[in-house]
């Protein structure tokens, strides 16, 4: 996630609108592993993301969450 989101930060312009998924996705991969392999709390996404952006606003819900993000 690191290299991803490294990558993300070194492209946006200006914003950056992420939406996160916070529960299992309803398929697997080959593997047998959930399909969405890093889920996490929505207090670990925000603290991920406040480190390489500034949040502008933040939508959450039981299963998602929505992050409008601005280039530091």
């Amino acid at each position: 996630m690191d290299t991803v989101f490294n990558e993300l930060k070194d492209i946006t312009n200006k914003l950056a609108f992420f939406t996160i998924a916070l529960q299992p996705a309803g398929k697997t991969l080959k593997d047998g592993r959930n399909a969405h392999i890093t889920l996490k709390p929505d207090i670990w996404w925000l603290k991920f993301i406040e480190e390489r952006f500034n949040i502008i606003s933040l939508n959450k819900s039981p299963n998602r969450l929505k992050v409008l993000v601005r280039k530091k």
